[in-house]
């Protein structure tokens, strides 16, 4: 991926604010055609079943927002839960579930962080897109993810 110098600075600021996360393993930051790809574990963002930001995610949707808002061309958040079928009269489905936090970003991302609704989606995959097998633990609890896919325009890259 080629980005101008000054969005690539801002991505390596961001990358140090939360470089604790990355090295727990709670956030990835993968280069993807045209930009990146952020996957965030649901315990930064999420308590198990809710749907409502958790105070402490607030800070990091802050820097993501920082990173991107001035230039990105398009951000998609996606909303990835496990296999395990969710039991609630809320959300009937894990398909409901990561559709209501993809939304919930997305307003949070409008409402508090400044970012234009123009370049915002939000997708749900339920446990249709799981990273790994779910067959355990440790593995259901990397499937349960927002991904934040940034891309920047054309104009923004470097030849």
């Amino acid at each position: 991926m080629l980005i101008r110098s000054d969005v690539m600075e801002r991505l390596q600021e961001f990358e140090q604010q939360i470089a604790e996360q990355i090295n727990d393993g709670d956030i990835t930051v993968e280069s993807i055609k045209n930009g990146l790809l952020i996957q965030m574990g649901n315990k930064l963002l999420f308590n198990s079943g809710e749907a409502e930001l958790k105070p402490e995610a607030y800070e990091i949707l802050k820097l993501i927002a920082k990173t991107t808002k001035d230039d990105a061309a398009e951000i998609v958040i996606s909303g990835h839960t496990d296999n395990i079928p969710i039991n609630s009269k809320k959300y009937p489905s894990n398909w409901e579930l990561s559709g209501a936090r993809a939304i919930t970003v997305v307003n949070y991302l409008i409402d508090e962080a400044g970012i234009q609704p123009k370049i915002l989606a939000a997708t749900a995959y339920g446990e249709h897109r799981p990273i790994v097998p779910n067959d355990t633990p440790a593995d259901r609890k990397i499937n349960r993810r927002v991904e934040f896919s940034v891309t920047w325009s054309v104009p923004d890259l470097i030849y």
